[in-house]
């Protein structure tokens, strides 16, 4: 048996993005909050670029005209003509006010009864509660890093486990809804903790009749029960929770003046960057080699990033103005008549790629005179829709309704049913198809498990 040997070429072409064209796209994903931490971070690193920190980007709701320095003085001074004196002023008016807020964990220990136990102890337990309040440590290993017994941490953890807010220290959700029923002065306290004891994860599922049963209570009993832990707090440890103001603005811009629709997207009439005149003109100066060669990639850097700005904002702006076309009627009607929209077809429309659209979308946002939607929601799945009772376009199959629309109509529909016998899905799913809108049993099941909205027996018990 001979062996050949041979060798094959082949010829295969790739396309790789450059880095500066991979950087141009990351840009362009940015949603408005992060660009500007983008744009701060460049100005960081790079001397040739200054922030303008007076352009729009930077704006938050500017403080009332009273806060200002100047009309301070005349408003104190105000008080004193209208014969409010210093000597007068109640200041125990603002010593709420002034009062040093507490996290929650401070709270607890400041209810600790004294002898509970060691202040190593305390310390240890109230430092596995996590934020929502929830207690996510173990006895064991308490004991075993603070040298001490069981009991002794066990002691501890049921102090914290009655000190305000109710619910702290529970170990999962059903334990936190116990620990706050239980402190009900009434007896809808005790049906409730039997119903979270007996049947934790389906006593909402069930029938108050049935479960009254069960219990040994009216059915009266039940509902008020069931209302009553619906009134708890899944999170008692939130309340503590401080969280920032977040200033978000919207990418895209849609308003009427006038009787004229205009687009803009927001930060984008000019730049927030500008190159840096003093270092330009060292370019131009007597340098050595280093220097110049490090100012000049700096240079290139600084243009690739206001270039790259400059697209992102041409984008948008493109993006804008298709939305405006193609949603004219949603426009119009203030939030009403949806077009479901393509990727593809408005990738071909702007001139990008698909994959372009989808970065340009993603977590931006349009305001229209009427609300802010996310971007995402205009390329939402869309339904077939016929001609019925006037509900859609005339014509046949060929015109579509938009999930968005179908859902509002789901919601509608659901609100106005009768209380005491309400509409399942498929009777939902025949109303929606006698107006036109071809849609199966299970996809208005998953249209209204998405709203949060129970089932009809459900509703029913509500």
């Amino acid at each position: 048996m001979g062996v050949r040997s041979s060798v094959e070429t082949a010829v295969r072409q790739q396309t790789k993005l450059a880095p500066a064209a991979i950087r141009g796209l990351e840009i362009l994903a940015l949603p408005t909050a992060d660009l500007i931490g983008y744009i701060c971070g460049e100005a960081e690193e790079n001397p040739l670029l200054d922030v303008d920190f007076h352009h729009e980007l930077f704006s938050c709701d500017p403080l009332p005209s009273c806060f200002e320095g100047k009309a301070l003085e005349g408003s104190f001074g105000g008080c004193r003509r209208h014969g409010v004196e210093a000597r007068a002023f109640d200041y125990s008016r603002i010593a709420d006010a002034c009062l040093i807020e507490k996290d929650m964990k401070t709270h607890l220990r400041a209810q600790m009864p004294s002898g509970v136990g060691s202040d190593v102890v305390v310390e240890s337990v109230i430092d596995t509660l996590d934020e929502d309040g929830y207690f996510r440590g173990e006895v064991a290993a308490i004991a075993f890093e603070c040298d001490v017994e069981e009991p002794d941490v066990r002691l501890v953890l049921d102090a914290v486990r009655s000190a305000e807010p109710a619910g702290v220290g529970a170990t999962d959700l059903i334990d936190c809804l116990k620990l706050q029923v239980a402190r009900l002065p009434s007896p809808h306290g005790r049906v409730a903790y039997a119903l979270l004891d007996r049947f934790p994860h389906d006593f909402f599922k069930e029938r108050p009749g049935s479960l009254a049963r069960c219990l040994g209570v009216s059915r009266a009993d039940v509902i008020a029960a069931m209302e009553a832990i619906r009134k708890c707090d899944p999170c008692p440890g939130r309340a503590f929770t401080k969280e920032a103001i977040a200033y978000t603005h919207p990418d895209i811009i849609i308003e009427r003046r006038e009787g004229k629709w205009s687009v803009s997207v927001f930060g984008a009439t000019t730049c927030p960057l500008t190159l840096n005149e003093s270092y330009l003109a060292l370019l131009g100066s007597k340098v050595d080699d280093e220097t110049r060669e490090y100012l000049e990639g700096k240079k290139r850097e600084a243009k690739n990033v206001l270039r790259n700005l400059d697209y992102r904002g041409r984008m948008l702006y493109r993006l804008g103005l298709y939305l405006l076309e193609k949603e004219y009627e949603f426009m119009n009607r203030e939030g009403e008549g949806l077009v479901a929209l393509s990727m593809r077809r408005v990738a071909d429309a702007i001139g990008v790629h698909e994959t372009t659209i989808s970065r340009i979308v993603n977590l931006k946002s349009l305001q229209t005179p009427f609300g802010v939607y996310p971007l995402r929601m205009f390329f939402g799945s869309s339904l077939d829709c016929v001609a019925a009772e006037g509900a859609c376009d005339e014509g046949s199959v060929a015109s579509t309704v938009s999930s968005f629309d179908v859902k509002r109509m789901l919601s509608n529909l659901i609100s106005e049913e009768r209380r005491e016998k309400p509409l399942s899905d498929q009777a939902l799913a025949d109303e929606l198809v006698s107006r036109g809108v071809s849609i199966s049993r299970r996809t208005v099941a998953k249209y209204r498990e998405s709203l949060g909205i129970p089932s009809s027996p459900q509703r029913k018990h509500r």
